[in-house]
């Protein structure tokens, strides 16, 4: 990970808007700085589609799947067990656009 100091170093020298650096140093997970040789380069570490991941880390769908079994509460095990066939006969979606708009039971919780 790069020192703040290096940070700032980049900031001045690009005339970078302090919010871009705000987000590099709050997000170190999502970014990667490389200061290989005299070239300092951000990278994203993960590749994004409409706000969807395009090809998620392993880490992240068992994330994902640990936060659906939350989110779903005690159901019974039949429904699960039925929800899961489903999702095995079906092609394997990572992400699914919605129109738009809260639904009730919606929550955001972050990750």
């Amino acid at each position: 990970m790069v020192e703040v100091e290096r940070i700032a170093h980049f900031q001045r020298d690009f005339a970078m808007d302090a919010n871009v650096c705000e987000l590099l140093l709050k997000h170190p997970g999502i970014f990667y700085i490389s200061t290989k040789g005299n070239t300092q380069t951000v990278f994203l570490r993960e590749a994004y589609c409409k706000g969807c991941l395009i090809e998620p880390n392993p880490i992240y769908i068992v994330r994902r799947k640990m936060l659906d079994l939350v989110l779903q509460g005690c159901r019974s095990t039949r429904k699960i067990g039925a929800e899961e066939e489903m999702k095995e006969e079906s092609n394997t979606v990572v992400c699914t656009a919605d129109a738009g708009g809260r639904r009730d039971g919606d929550l955001v919780i972050p990750i």
